[in-house]
This record gives C-alpha cells, structure tokens and sequence, in this order.
C-alpha cells in the first residue's frame, strides 16, 4: 500500500513496479489515492474512498438508499474497466482513527454493517475487511497509536469468543464463499 501515491510522479511507481515484479510476480500495488490513470498504469488496485464515504452515510447517518446506486454509477464512468481494481470497504486505518469511538459497527449497527458487507461483497470491485470486521471488532483504534503512547490500537480480540462475533464470523465466511464461487456473478459485475 502506497500511501497518497498520487502525489508521487506515475513513472516512478510505472518503473518501479515493473522493476520489483521481476523479483516477486506475485507483488500487488495498492494505491491509496484516486487517480484512474495509476491504475491503468502502474497500480493493481486502489481504494474506493467515494463508495467508502457512502456506505457511511447511508448506514450510519440516514443519508438516501439511493446515493449507493449514484456512486456505483459516478464510480463506473470515472473508472472504466478499472472499476474491477477498486476496494470495496466501510472501513479503513483513516476512517477508523477519524472516527475514534464511534466505529461503524456502533454507528451502523451490527446488521447495518453485515448489509453494507453484502454490498462490498457483490458490487463488484475487490471486498475489503480491516481490522476485526470479521467478528464485531467495535475498539476504539487510532492508527496513530501503540501499546506505549496514545489512544487505543488494537483489535479487541474477545469479540470473537461472543456470539455476535461468531454469528459475523460464519457471515463473513459465506460472503467469501459467494464471492470466490459465484464466477457468473463476478464475471457479469468484474469484466
């Protein structure tokens, strides 16, 4: 993950990925900026900051069920066939240190982050799961935190001895499950 990516010149990390995939072909370049021409060139996927920011307002801040129709559609056009590279996710090391206390699966609640899990499972994109979705992780977490100095930053790991967390555990699994076995599905949405 390069962090603000965008702000360094696209020949840079053209040159360098190409340099460091003859090392380790397996290598997968994350873009933590906006820009659709890094992906194209350079970049094997970015996050969706714009569907990010409307799975928020939709299940944590009452905003229309219709802005999630909106922004698939605004993020179609903007992307193209790259659409396909984009990270789906509600949550992320920004959001969450932006957010302290009130994580989502407090302000979305729990079932209103499993629909909007269902969401970045099946839109299309890349699902992304950070830091303890997958058993109702609901910690304060500051990325700018450790175990020495500063606010809270890390997982509350007993959440997946409870049975909220265990119940989001199988959930997740059967999401994973749709995902990688459904090749119609990821095909229709993904090419």
């Amino acid at each position: 993950r390069c962090d603000v990516a965008d702000t360094v010149p696209l020949d840079f990390w053209a040159d360098a990925f190409t340099y460091l995939k003859t090392i380790n072909p397996e290598l997968l370049t994350f873009n933590e900026g906006r820009s659709n021409e890094y992906l194209e060139v350079a970049f094997d996927m970015a996050y969706d900051f714009n569907w990010t920011k409307t799975m928020i307002d939709v299940f944590a801040n009452k905003a229309p069920a219709k802005n999630i129709q909106e922004t698939f559609i605004e993020q179609l056009n903007t992307y193209g066939h790259n659409y396909k590279n984009l990270a789906k996710t509600i949550d992320n090391h920004d959001v969450a240190s932006d957010h302290v206390l009130n994580r989502n699966e407090i302000t979305m609640t729990t079932k209103g982050v499993e629909a909007a899990l269902v969401l970045c499972y099946t839109i299309g994109g890349i699902p992304y799961l950070w830091n303890g979705y997958e058993f109702c992780d609901n910690a304060e977490n500051c990325m700018l935190s450790n175990r020495f100095h500063g606010r809270r930053s890390q997982i509350n790991w007993s959440r997946a001895f409870t049975p909220e967390g265990q119940n989001r555990l199988e959930f997740i699994k059967n999401l994973n499950n749709l995902y990688h076995n459904n090749h119609q599905h990821n095909h229709l949405i993904n090419d």
